[in-house]
């Protein structure tokens, strides 16, 4: 049966009262100026983080996917269409691959099972297990069939391919999200999609052409499922950052690119400006009643929460001062 957009009642009232729970950036602020890594996490404790505490005490990192998942399975739960969380679930996948891929290329046949098993993260689409036993076999039948036909033929790599590899997983993944969000027949899911992908190209290609590099390694990493051709990145890349516009003029991110080209080659600037698109996609989804479109902004948001407690986290263990923390922070405006 076919979800109906008045199936999400129940779950969208629940998602406004959890979003009024969400760090704001003055609770952020208060965490980056913590005077230790100590005090920090004392202060989270004070947040919804704190109920895992008792539990896992001062892992942060365990502390931070701990809250992740119960999001996950939480409004996973009570969601009428399960795509939408294996949406989000799906990064957690490619993750592990990452880790497997990886810990066979530095370890070769006599890697530890274990340590790659301790080392990889529940509550993707798949457990870290089957994908285990995927990689180690060569066998995908036991995988979702979206991901297992951009896996084939791409299980075995070269310690020096490395830079190749990530390019295929980031590639692969969001092959596989979009199959999620088509599947969930939510047009929101599909248009988060292509344009996480749309912005992920113009990050690539931004950054790619101030570090000097030239149009085949662009190629290399665009993704292909956004709503823009990868040709007109790979067009526009030889020319300079201000000719871009006339390229994108009839284009959704018109106005993006117009506004990067005022940036010079300030990667941090660029990271703000992205952010500052996808809020407004997802405003528009944040206060409907109907339809999937609110948990899939919830669920970006909460994401974007992880990302930035992870940054104050980072930052704290290693003595970043309280103003270059804040300026990591994203999705403040």
């Amino acid at each position: 049966m076919a979800v109906g957009e008045l199936d999400y009642g129940y779950l969208n009232g629940r998602l406004r009262a959890a979003e009024v729970k969400l760090l704001d950036r003055a609770s952020l602020f208060r965490l980056a100026e913590a005077g230790s890594f100590e005090e920090m996490m004392s202060l989270m404790g004070e947040t919804p983080y704190g109920r895992w505490f008792p539990e896992l005490g001062s892992d942060s990192e365990g502390v931070l996917h701990r809250e992740w998942l119960w999001t996950l399975d939480e409004f996973g739960s009570i969601s009428p269409n399960r795509a939408l969380t294996d949406l989000f679930r799906a990064e957690l996948d490619f993750h592990n691959l990452r880790v497997l891929l990886k810990g066979r290329l530095a370890g070769g046949e006599g890697v530890n099972r274990s340590d790659l098993l301790r080392r990889m993260l529940p509550g993707g689409t798949v457990s870290p297990e089957a994908l285990l036993y995927a990689v180690e076999s060569g066998s995908l039948r036991d995988l979702p069939p979206a991901m297992a036909s951009s896996l084939e033929g791409h299980l075995e790599w070269s310690v020096d391919s490395v830079p190749h590899m990530e390019a295929f997983l980031d590639g692969a993944m969001f092959e596989y999200m979009s199959s999620l969000a088509f599947a969930s027949g939510e047009p929101f899911a599909v248009g988060y999609v292509r344009l996480r992908a749309d912005l992920e190209n113009l990050r690539t290609a931004f950054r790619l052409k101030v570090a000097g590099a030239d149009v085949g390694s662009l190629s290399q990493r665009l993704v292909r499922v956004g709503a823009l051709p990868t040709h007109l990145f790979t067009g526009v890349f030889p020319e300079q950052v201000p000719a871009w516009p006339k390229a994108f003029f009839h284009t959704p991110l018109s106005a993006l690119v117009e506004e990067i080209c005022g940036l010079g080659g300030d990667l941090g600037a660029l990271e703000l400006a992205l952010d500052r698109h996808m809020l407004s996609f997802l405003s528009r989804a944040r206060f409907s009643a109907f339809g999937g479109g609110p948990l899939v902004a919830y669920l970006h948001w909460k994401r974007i929460e992880i990302y930035n407690l992870r940054a104050i986290m980072v930052g704290k263990r290693n003595g970043v001062s309280p103003e270059e923390i804040r300026r990591r922070l994203r999705y403040l405006e």
